[in-house]
């Protein structure tokens, strides 16, 4: 399958915002995938469900009230896509599924699978999914001539977490909520007294808390007792599913890595009335040259 960006013509702004994107992946492939390792992007696909998820069963007020994309940003998608699997990305995206969703079930399955996953991104979320030695959290520093990217280990999340496990995460949001998916928390609980809380309680988690309420001091004890019945379904919105048999999208995603395609790249620029010169000197300098699509085995 080939993705192709429509014809069109983007303001300046989005052509720069397009620019920095594909820049921002070369400089990926370049510091973590150069050895041939897949290379997968997930998109979001909710806008082809046909009936509402569940979270929004559970709480109808789920992401209410969020702005829509940046119409900057939504121009540049299907350019996006089709620049990203050129330069050997591929894509993935299931209609009814929140990306992040996705992200869970792949890198459950690939951890599975023996392998090693690294999610790229500054989502704070994805920190439930880390897994000693297995899933590891790659976020892009900005701002800095010496790093491009910081890793995130399980290990560095109990170090800041009162030696909570990742998995936990979903506990400690339920108490603080989420203002950018409006879930309510409690109030009074924050980022740092949340993880505190918990690895007070018997099992570190929710239900120990909520058992042993009547020991916490007054003030949480006041706000945690009538939020006590909701306040794991609010966890239950705010967990990542690692269940989605992902199927042949699996191995459509890991089958192969493919050779940097250039020509396409310069093709989608063209159409859109830009320059690729300076992706193509960010290519030249890190040592890529134009290449024919290749397969590379990848072991299913």
């Amino acid at each position: 399958h080939h993705y192709k960006a429509r014809p069109s013509s983007l303001n300046e702004t989005s052509l720069a915002m397009l620019s920095m994107l594909i820049r921002r992946l070369i400089r990926l492939v370049d510091d973590h995938a150069k050895d041939g390792n897949p290379l997968v992007m997930v998109f979001d696909a909710r806008h082809l469900a046909t009936k509402s998820g569940q979270r929004v069963a559970i709480l109808p007020t789920y992401k209410k009230g969020r702005p829509p994309m940046p119409e900057d940003l939504k121009q540049i998608v299907p350019q996006l896509k089709a620049a990203s699997f050129a330069l050997g990305a591929n894509l993935l995206e299931l209609g009814g599924f929140e990306a992040d969703d996705v992200i869970g079930s792949l890198a459950t399955q690939v951890r599975d699978r023996g392998e090693k996953m690294y999610i790229v991104s500054n989502d704070k979320d994805f920190q439930q999914l880390l897994e000693d030695d297995k899933i590891f959290l790659l976020k892009p520093v900005f701002n800095s001539k010496d790093k491009r990217w910081s890793t995130m280990t399980a290990e560095d999340f109990r170090e800041s977490n009162h030696g909570l496990d990742p998995c936990k995460y979903p506990d400690i949001q339920a108490l603080t909520g989420d203002a950018v998916d409006n879930v309510p928390g409690v109030k009074g609980i924050g980022q740092r007294i949340a993880p505190f809380l918990l690895s007070k309680s018997a099992n570190k988690d929710l239900e120990s808390l909520l058992a042993d309420v009547d020991i916490l001091d007054e003030k949480y004890k006041r706000e945690l007792k009538p939020k006590a019945e909701i306040l794991p379904q609010m966890r239950t919105v705010l967990t990542i599913r690692r269940d989605i048999n992902l199927g042949m999208a699996l191995w459509l995603a890991l089958r192969y890595r493919r050779k940097i395609n250039i020509k396409e790249v310069d093709r989608i620029f063209g159409r859109l009335g830009g320059d690729s010169s300076s992706v193509r000197e960010q290519l030249s300098s890190i040592g890529f040259k134009e290449a024919t699509y290749q397969k590379v085995k990848i072991k299913y």
